[in-house]
C-alpha cells in the first residue's frame, strides 16, 4: 500500500493546485479583512446594521467569524477538493492509466484503496492549510481593527477548534460522494465541478437555515456527520459494483 501511495505522490501535479488554494485563501482572507475595517468604521458599521448583517454586532465579531469557519471550509474548499479529485481519477480513466495500473498483479479494489487514501489525505492537508491561514488572518485583523467586546486569544481558539478539525475531516471525505456519483454516471470532470458546485449550495443552505431562521443545530451537526459517512459508503459501493465492469483489461 505505502508504494501505491508513493506512486500517487510522484503521478501528481499539484503546482497548479497550489496557486488556486493560494488563490482561495487570500480571496477569503480579504473578506476576513473588509469585515474588521467595516467593523470599526462607524458609517460602514451603521451601514451593515440597517443591512441587517450584523447578528453577531453585540457579540464577539471575531470569535463569529471564527466558528463561522466550519461552514466557510465547506463553502471554499469542497469545490477546489473536487477538482483535485478530477485530477486524481477521472483524468487516469480518460487517458487510459487507470487501465495500465489495472494490468498489474494487484488486486484492484487496492488500487482504488490507494487512491482513495491518497485522494482524503490531500483534501486533509490541503483544508487544514486552508484553516490555520484563517485562524492566523482572523487574530491578525482583531489586532489590528480593535472592536469593543471582540477578541481572540487561545481560550476561543481551543472552544471552535475541535469543531473544525472535524470539519476539516468531513470535508476530506465529503467529497468522495460527488466523485463516486460522478464515477459511476459519466467521468467527467465538467460534471463533476457541477455536482460539487451543486452540493456547496446545499451546504450554504443548510447553514444560512441555522443561522437566519435559528433552526436547531442538530440539523446541521447531524447534516456535517451523514454526508462524510455517505461519500465512505459510496465510494465501497463503486469499488464492490462497479470497478469491473468500467475497465476491462
Amino acid at each position: 500500500m505505502l508504494n501505491l501511495l508513493k506512486i500517487e505522490w510522484k503521478k501528481a501535479n499539484l503546482k497548479g493546485y497550489l496557486i488556486v488554494l493560494l488563490a482561495i485563501v487570500v480571496f477569503a482572507s480579504v473578506s476576513l479583512i473588509i469585515t474588521g475595517y467595516m467593523y470599526t468604521n462607524e458609517n460602514m458599521r451603521d451601514l451593515v446594521m440597517q443591512m441587517g448583517q450584523s447578528s453577531g454586532a453585540s457579540g464577539n465579531i471575531y470569535a463569529t467569524n471564527l466558528e463561522s469557519i466550519s461552514g466557510t471550509i465547506y463553502q471554499f474548499m469542497f469545490i477546489f477538493c473536487g477538482i483535485l479529485g478530477g485530477q486524481i481519477f477521472l483524468k487516469e480513466y480518460k487517458n487510459g492509466t487507470i487501465k495500465t495500473l489495472f494490468t498489474s498483479p494487484i488486486k484492484r479494489e487496492k488500487i482504488i484503496l490507494s487512491k482513495v487514501i491518497f485522494y482524503v489525505l490531500l483534501n486533509f492537508v490541503f483544508t487544514l492549510i486552508f484553516v490555520a491561514v484563517q485562524i492566523v488572518v482572523i487574530v491578525a485583523v482583531s489586532k489590528i481593527f480593535h472592536i469593543e467586546g471582540s477578541a481572540i486569544n487561545m481560550e476561543v481558539i481551543k472552544e471552535y477548534l475541535p469543531r473544525i478539525c472535524l470539519n476539516v475531516v468531513g470535508v476530506s471525505m465529503s467529497v468522495l460522494l460527488p466523485l463516486t456519483i460522478v464515477l459511476i454516471k459519466g467521468k467527467s470532470e465538467g460534471m463533476l465541478v457541477g455536482v460539487c458546485i451543486a452540493f456547496t449550495v446545499l451546504f450554504t443552505a443548510v447553514t444560512s437555515s441555522v443561522t437566519i431562521f435559528k433552526s436547531s443545530e442538530t440539523i446541521l451537526n447531524v447534516f456535517y456527520t451523514v454526508i462524510p459517512i455517505l461519500g465512505v459508503i459510496s465510494m465501497g459501493y463503486y469499488c464492490s459494483k462497479y470497478i469491473d465492469r468500467d475497465i476491462i483489461v
